[in-house]
């Protein structure tokens, strides 16, 4: 599994959450590695999965663009995503420009659209505040979840389904 996330201490959790339950979250190649370093800010670390994004220094745009080109590696069979929530600041009556809305909610579109793309599994954990990505994630039918624990079990029962279906051959 890959992990992208806002913060370390999270990051951290949700690899425990999915080593917990069996889910690998393998490390990356290192040209890939390399190559997804190019799209975070010049002092976080390298993403060698889970990948930090840095709360409140990377953009949110970054996080489509690097569950792209995590989700498309064959060693990846699903991605844990938290989207920085600049929108949730709306809500607890921080400015937020109409610019900023635009590029959260276009990364939240984007997301949902990786899904279908690449048929794999993307399970979000994010604050239930933040409505507009919440309301992208629904029409879009991603599932989103309040909690690592939580993220993890869901992105294990689909990871457990996808299995049964290619085992048996049945196509959806």
């Amino acid at each position: 599994m890959g992990i992208i996330s806002g913060g370390g201490a999270l990051c951290v959790i949700l690899a425990e959450q999915c080593a917990l339950l069996g889910l690998e979250v393998p490390k990356f190649d290192e040209a890939t590695a390399v190559d997804l370093k190019k799209d975070l800010v010049p002092f976080a670390p390298t993403p060698w999965n889970p990948v930090d994004i840095i709360a409140g220094s990377g953009s949110p745009a970054s996080i489509p663009t690097i569950t792209e080109k995590a989700i498309q590696l064959p060693y990846i069979d699903g991605i844990i995503a938290n989207p920085v929530p600049l929108i949730s600041n709306s809500v607890n009556g921080l400015c937020v420009s109409e610019e900023q809305i635009n590029v959260v909610t276009e990364a939240a579109q984007s997301i949902a659209d990786l899904s279908v793309t690449y048929d794999k599994p993307i399970v979000v954990l994010i604050d239930h505040t933040d409505e507009i990505m919440l309301n992208i994630f629904k029409k879009s039918g991603v599932p989103f979840y309040e909690t690592p624990e939580e993220c993890a079990r869901a992105l294990f029962a689909l990871n457990f389904y996808s299995e049964f279906l290619k085992n048996n051959k049945i196509k959806m």
